[in-house]
């Protein structure tokens, strides 16, 4: 299915980007510099090492015992109902949508400067969907790996064979809230980021994927929204006030936190 919408999704991106506010880039030279960012030299090397991390997880007898042991010391009812609810935010049939209505949407209601904050989420992570896409697909292709229970090489790597060597539920399910995570401030960006990892853990609770599948899809969003997110998060300044204060009854201390 997500390959499937992957046509539609550069379409319709660069549909709405070139239909946008004037103070808006070409969006042709938006997509064009999102993948010189991704696909640069520094970000492959950073990425090969990372698979390097995973393929040594997925080729050895790590993911394997990692994942018996979960399913028996560790799954419960409680876990089961989280997995239930974060699964859907991994399904591309909804999300690349949503982001896509978020950007047309905020048009509508288009600041003087460009993209409104909705316009700037849905646009940021229609971007990161299409940057990170095709990486996506080659990499389940290319290490071949299999589901949990499905074949009994089990998530050793075997190119070309299967397509499950990369989670694309905790790729889908991670992007849309790294990038929240990446366009606000420390007390909410932090939060966003373990939930970033709840669609990944999904996937494991469900037994639908080893511990470096879910591992490596989520990689791969980070490495998306942060194409697409430069120098983000945005560093806004704090400030911590205590100004003493007295009363009739009393004297008190009153503490200011501003970010």
């Amino acid at each position: 299915m997500f390959f499937q919408l992957v046509p539609l999704l550069l379409f319709t991106t660069l549909a709405i980007y070139g239909t946008a506010h004037p103070a808006l880039p070409h969006p042709l030279s938006v997509v064009t510099q999102d993948c010189q960012q991704f696909y640069s030299t520094a970000r492959l090397s950073r990425m090969g090492i990372v698979f390097g991390i995973g393929g040594a997880f997925a080729n050895t007898w790590a993911d394997g015992a990692v994942q018996g042991v979960y399913q028996r010391c560790f799954r419960n009812a409680s876990l089961d109902r989280l997995a239930c609810w974060m699964k859907p935010f991994g399904e591309g049939a909804y999300l690349i949508p949503l982001s896509l209505a978020g950007t047309a949407f905020s048009h509508v209601l288009t600041s003087e400067n460009g993209l409104t904050a909705v316009g700037t989420w849905g646009s940021r992570t229609a971007r990161a969907f299409l940057v990170g896409a095709p990486a996506l697909l080659l990499a389940q292709r290319l290490t071949g790996a299999s589901r949990p229970g499905e074949r009994r090489r089990g998530s050793r790597w075997r190119p070309l064979q299967d397509d499950n060597g990369v989670s694309g539920h905790a790729f889908i399910g991670a992007t849309p809230f790294l990038t929240l995570a990446r366009l606000n401030g420390p007390f909410l960006r932090y939060p966003f980021y373990v939930v970033s990892t709840l669609t990944a853990f999904s996937r494991l609770n469900d037994n639908a994927h080893y511990l470096s599948q879910c591992f490596l899809g989520w990689y791969l969003a980070w490495e998306a929204t942060a194409t697409v997110n430069p120098g983000e998060p945005v560093q806004t300044p704090r400030r911590f006030r205590m100004t003493p204060m007295v009363f009739p009854d009393g004297a008190g201390l009153r503490i200011k936190v501003e970010w």
